[in-house]
């Protein structure tokens, strides 16, 4: 007798509301088992998806950056990714001081 065959036999014996755990529980090995083939296929997709989009274009001129162009770009951003709770206050104040006033959102979020 097969795996499948003597776990039909063995739920068939069972009471009604343990053969609905016994379901549940296959039910979950068999989602568990598709999410772990799951990756394997978004890679290739992901894979296929990028070559397709940059398809064409291996031979064109890209600018060339620079780690001076990085930190130039990032400064001007006045401190946003070093202190984004600081910036935050900083470029929403009225916001900011209205919800403290309040002592809530003035929208209802």
């Amino acid at each position: 007798m097969i795996v499948a065959e003597r776990v039909y036999q063995s739920v068939l014996q069972l009471p009604e509301p343990l053969q609905a755990e016994v379901l549940n529980f296959s039910e979950y090995l068999l989602l568990k088992a598709q999410r772990t083939a799951a990756p394997e296929d978004e890679n290739a997709w992901s894979s296929l998806s990028l070559a397709l989009a940059m398809r064409g274009m291996e031979n064109e001129d890209t600018p060339e950056y620079t780690l001076a162009d990085l930190k130039e770009r990032f400064s001007s951003m006045g401190g946003a990714l070093s202190s984004p709770a600081r910036s935050t206050i900083e470029w929403f104040r009225g916001e900011y001081d209205e919800h403290v006033r309040c002592g809530r959102c003035a929208v209802g979020v």
